[in-house]
């Protein structure tokens, strides 16, 4: 009965964060038959004499002899229905995206496995027919059409098919990335078509994505899903209406969108260079991995390619920059930077990606990556996915061997975490933040952490204020590269090449453990590592500092 309880409480806590539209659609596709969404059969007459399309950014999927490779997994195409049960849902989906059609050398092969899916995929109560991946797919068969100046009559009337489909199926049960690539999908068909309906995508799409850029822009330019990751994607997103824009013959009809995308652009890859590592990888934020979204570099090749070369920061300098309003932070300097998390879960109705990561981080001394979060390696609901969400998996502490957040079966979230403070001095190169995730306890513990970045060395304190007797771990998960060595009893050497590159110094009154651990730069892959705990037994307030120093 107590294990009903408690979850019922948190199904509560979790549903009370959702939109009144998002439950409304829920039900309504629920109980909506699906003969009443099939699209009607419809010729389109011509397509429009549109121009070819600038090359996109490669995509991660690939074509192998029947099968897809993507998310480091070959998934074979199925004889029939194109919804593999030996493969995950995610992986399905990816199969359905197309993604790889794009970077097919022979066209032939592209066009015949589109004849295929045509003739494979009729039930429309399946995978490949749920609206993202049509969204995705749609959105990919018009750029390969455009790269290869193909016109097919066929290809058309299943492109309108599919688009007909989508705005019956629009995912407002979902909203957020989802929500946004349908719209980017009926914009491609409303630019890319020149049929009755094209018209009406085209103002469809731009007053979904009008009121999506609104509500998912920060306004210090980053994605309310506060992933690096999804932000990359997101930008991809815009570089590619940009685009199809450009070479349609309706370009007129969209010269306000275009300037408002001109100074998205702008803000979105400022903020992703904020949160981008000097290796190129992005910063291991709430689900992030390396290998999904395009780098840095290649969105501006991209931009380049759409002569939006100024839209761009070439490089940072080694100011420290905050992103108010995602709660991030950069402090750097010409030795080493730190990338600072004081961020909320976010956003509250669709928290579905993030991790219980608050006031974690991760730094690089030299351009060599030391502290790391251990990233993001799977999806679905399973115990090593709830494990990479979890607070003992980021460089961040935990009270009573509880989450900051609680999050939960994939990509749930139920009570979170909220920072109650927030500073930054930048002439001081420090950056402070505090949370109330454990509050929900009968502790009451409030965590604040303030970094300060010197010349040769990060200060770290954490401060803890609860009641009664609780217990702290505080976790710093390394690089893979990087190995620890303790050489004193508050001092660890961190080793890499077999030259020490740092020393971390530690309140002695602090317990340490030094174990193995796993981190995940992508999908699919993990990597053995070494995480540094700290744990200590608090009686209401305590202090603690860290300290990394450097030669």
């Amino acid at each position: 009965m107590l294990i009903k309880m408690k979850k019922i409480i948190l199904y509560i806590n979790t549903i009370k964060y959702l939109k009144f539209i998002q439950i409304i659609y829920r039900v309504y596709y629920k109980i909506i038959p699906t003969s009443l969404l099939i699209p009607k059969s419809v010729e389109v007459k011509r397509i429009s004499k549109i121009n070819k399309i600038s090359h996109p950014c490669k995509k991660k999927s690939t074509y192998q002899k029947n099968s897809i490779v993507t998310l480091n997994k070959s998934i074979p195409i199925p004889d029939g229905i194109w919804e593999s049960k030996n493969a995950s849902k995610l992986e399905n989906y990816n199969l359905n995206y197309f993604d790889f059609i794009t970077d097919i050398e022979n066209p032939k092969e592209g066009e015949l496995l589109i004849n295929k899916w045509i003739s494979d995929n009729i039930d429309y109560n399946t995978i490949p027919w749920h609206a993202y991946p049509v969204s995705l797919r749609i959105i990919n068969w018009i750029k390969f059409l455009s790269l290869n100046n193909i016109y097919n009559t066929n290809y058309d009337n299943n492109i309108y098919k599919q688009t007909d489909w989508l705005t019956k199926n629009l995912e407002y049960h979902l909203l957020g990335n989802h929500l946004f690539v349908n719209a980017k999908a009926l914009l491609f068909s409303g630019f890319y078509l020149n049929s009755e309906q094209s018209d009406r995508y085209i103002e469809q799409g731009t007053k979904i994505f009008n009121k999506e850029i609104k509500e998912q822009l920060l306004d210090d330019g980053g994605s309310f899903e506060l992933s690096p990751m999804y932000h990359a994607i997101m930008l991809e997103d815009l570089l590619d209406i940009y685009n199809i824009i450009n070479v349609s013959p309706k370009r007129a009809q969209a010269n306000k969108l275009l300037d408002s995308l001109y100074h998205t652009i702008k803000r979105m890859f400022l903020w992703l260079e904020t949160m981008t590592h000097t290796s190129g990888k992005y910063a291991h934020f709430n689900d992030s991995s390396s290998g999904v979204a395009p780098t840095l570099n290649e969105l501006k090749q991209y931009a380049d390619r759409l002569n939006l070369s100024e839209s761009y920061i070439k490089s940072l300098d080694k100011n420290p920059v905050y992103l108010s309003n995602s709660g991030y932070c950069r402090l750097e300097n010409d030795h080493a930077y730190v990338i600072c998390d004081g961020a909320n879960v976010g956003p509250d109705y669709i928290p579905g990606h993030a991790h219980a990561d608050t006031l974690s981080f991760e730094m690089a001394i030299n351009d060599i990556d030391i502290f790391v979060n251990s990233g993001t390696s799977e999806y679905g609901i399973s115990e090593e996915r709830h494990r990479q969400r979890s607070t003992a998996s980021h460089n961040t502490a935990e009270i009573n061997n509880q989450n900051s957040s609680e999050v939960w079966a994939g990509f749930r979230v139920a009570r979170r975490a909220k920072i109650i403070s927030a500073n930054f001095n930048k002439d001081e190169q420090q950056y402070s933040a505090s949370h109330n995730g454990y509050h929900r306890l009968n502790n009451q513990v409030t965590h604040k952490r303030s970094w300060t970045l010197h010349d040769k060395s990060l200060k770290i304190c954490d401060n803890f204020s609860g009641k009664s007797t609780y217990s702290t771990s505080t976790y710093f998960h390394l690089h893979p590269d990087i190995i620890p060595n303790q050489t004193d009893s508050n001092k660890v050497a961190l080793e890499y090449n077999n030259s020490k590159i740092c020393t971390l110094i530690f309140d002695p009154r602090l317990d340490i453990e030094i174990s193995r651990s796993t981190y995940h730069p992508g999908f699919g892959e993990t990597e053995e590592n070494k995480v540094i705990t700290f744990k200590y037994k608090v009686k209401d307030f305590e202090k603690f500092d860290f300290s990394v120093e450097w030669e």
